[in-house]
């Protein structure tokens, strides 16, 4: 635990993130950081801490008992936060309902296809552990937060947060999920109207074909294709139904001058036109989780700049894809294409749309759309 606090000061191979810099403080502000071998007690139960500062135990009865932390006045909301109480392994895992007086600084941020996006600040901040002298909980006080406004939010029910608890139960040191944005107001139920951003929509979605996991994939070809221009698909083009005939005829991106190989045939893959040629997310994980361990050691061991030692124990296809990565990271730091950076300011088609739309009437436009292509 120490050495890890020492990791996040220096820097080293620990992603810098505020959350994480103030509970690595508090850790070192422990008494117990120096000693690896004895185990910090509860100073209620005499039960070992299973994190930093925390009694699953006691702290779960403490919820319980405390009915405030239950105020939405929304029966699904008030039973996904309880359950999230009580079932917190940590203080990250804790979810609270805010009261609107408790929030300060409010600030209009960006609005989505069915959303609007605000910033704040949370007056009280989250709970990171329990003050036994003062018998409350220690928060982390004038703590930022996002607001999300959802139109309709009145007909939320627990359908909707069946995705938030998927997401809300993995691991939170292993996973970090990002919010792309609703795909659909939330008190649509019909299942036959399609919804999305064009772009990003798998050519079988756009033909109205069932959704699978391999649609998933083609979403994220065209995420790996944005890391290298630095814009979104398709910027300067209508997202009008010719474009959906040209995706599903094959059309993708031009691929970006200087992207790795390994990384342009990955990318291939993910958006072959026939979902099965796709590669899984177990398959893409392992691939990308290999690029990143051997790209960090080549360059933790080639510190000076002179890249004269080579990482051991990887294969030659693996050194090869390491050294693809390597080379473009080089010409990118030497070439200043200009050109480049003009274009990924400029303006986007006045018909281009990346906030997620009822695309239903373009494709009833184009009932033969299979007989087409």
């Amino acid at each position: 635990m120490y050495n890890s606090t020492i990791c996040y000061e220096n820097g080293e191979e620990i992603e810098k993130k505020l959350e994480k810099a103030f509970y690595w403080q508090k850790v070192a502000e422990s008494n117990k950081v120096d000693s690896e071998d004895e185990v910090e007690l509860c100073n209620e139960c005499k039960q070992p801490y299973i994190d930093y500062k925390w009694c699953q135990q006691c702290n779960t009865k403490r919820f319980q008992q405390d009915t405030t932390k239950l105020a939405s006045k929304n029966e699904f909301i008030d039973k996904f936060i309880q359950e999230a109480q009580q079932n917190a392994r940590n203080s990250y895992e804790i979810l609270e309902w805010i009261p609107y007086d408790r929030l300060s600084n409010i600030e209009y941020y960006d609005k989505g296809g069915f959303s609007e996006i605000h910033k704040a600040i949370w007056l009280d901040g989250p709970i990171y552990s329990w003050n036994f002298n003062k018998q409350q909980w220690n928060r982390q006080t004038g703590y930022e937060v996002i607001l999300k406004i959802i139109g309709n939010s009145s007909s939320l029910d627990s359908k909707f947060l069946n995705e938030w608890k998927y997401h809300y139960n993995y691991d939170y040191n292993e996973v970090f999920v990002i919010d792309l944005g609703l795909c659909k107001p939330i008190n649509d139920s019909q299942n036959s109207d399609i919804y999305g951003v064009v772009p990003y929509m798998a050519p079988e979605i756009l033909r109205s074909n069932p959704y699978t996991s391999a649609s998933d994939i083609y979403s994220f070809s065209m995420i790996m294709w944005e890391f290298t221009s630095g814009s979104p698909p398709y910027k300067y083009k209508a997202h009008d139904y010719h474009l959906i005939l040209s995706i599903c005829e094959g059309e993708r991106p031009e691929i970006i001058e200087n992207t790795p190989k390994c990384y342009i045939d990955l990318m291939k893959k993910c958006w072959d036109l026939d979902p099965s040629n796709r590669p899984t997310i177990t398959m893409l994980e392992n691939i990308i989780s290999e690029w990143i361990r051997c790209i960090n050691e080549y360059y933790k061991i080639n510190r000076s700049e002179i890249y004269m030692f080579e990482v051991s124990n990887i294969n030659s296809q693996l050194k090869d894809n390491m050294l693809e990565f390597v080379k473009a990271n080089e010409v990118q730091k030497q070439v200043k294409n200009s050109t480049t950076i003009i274009q990924s300011h400029s303006q986007a088609h006045s018909q281009a749309h990346y906030t997620s739309r009822k695309l239903s009437k373009i494709l009833s436009d184009s009932e033969g759309l299979d007989c087409m292509i």
